[in-house]
């Protein structure tokens, strides 16, 4: 173009061609993808914040996969997501209506108090950072 070759749309172009659509296989091939070119993380708060990125890729917002059935129109979506860290035992959760906040639960405690406590993942009691506390009570 005016005597310039453009060879290249810029970085990023490593997942042209692979599949984009919101079906299973398409969104597990991309999350392969992913976890394997991404850098390496250096501790545990790097991976967690990675593991999110990697998922933030697949999540499905509500409207994009539907299908209908007679009148009905149903969607599809990413209803909750948790992460784990392994290494120190807590768990992070969020739901679709707080997609960027995440509850905190440390498993180790809960695990020694032999406590429990169920919600519904809509009604987690959001905006609270850690939810150890209330799970002990």
């Amino acid at each position: 173009m005016n005597n310039l070759n453009v060879t290249e749309l810029g970085q990023g172009g490593g997942l042209m061609g692979l599949p984009t659509d919101y079906t299973p296989p398409s969104r597990f091939v991309r999350a392969t993808y992913l976890k394997h070119f991404a850098y390496k993380p250096n501790n545990v708060i790097d991976a967690m914040q990675a593991a999110d990125h990697v998922l933030n890729n697949v999540d499905i917002p509500v409207g994009v996969a539907r299908s209908t059935d007679g009148k009905n129109t149903v969607s599809d979506y990413t209803q909750w997501i948790n992460l784990k860290d392994l290494k120190n035992n807590r768990m992070k959760i969020t739901n679709y209506a707080n997609r960027t906040n995440f509850i905190e639960i440390d498993l180790n405690q809960i695990f020694k108090s032999s406590k429990s406590k169920v919600w519904q993942i809509d009604k987690l009691p959001f905006p609270k950072n850690d939810l150890t506390a209330e799970l002990l009570k």
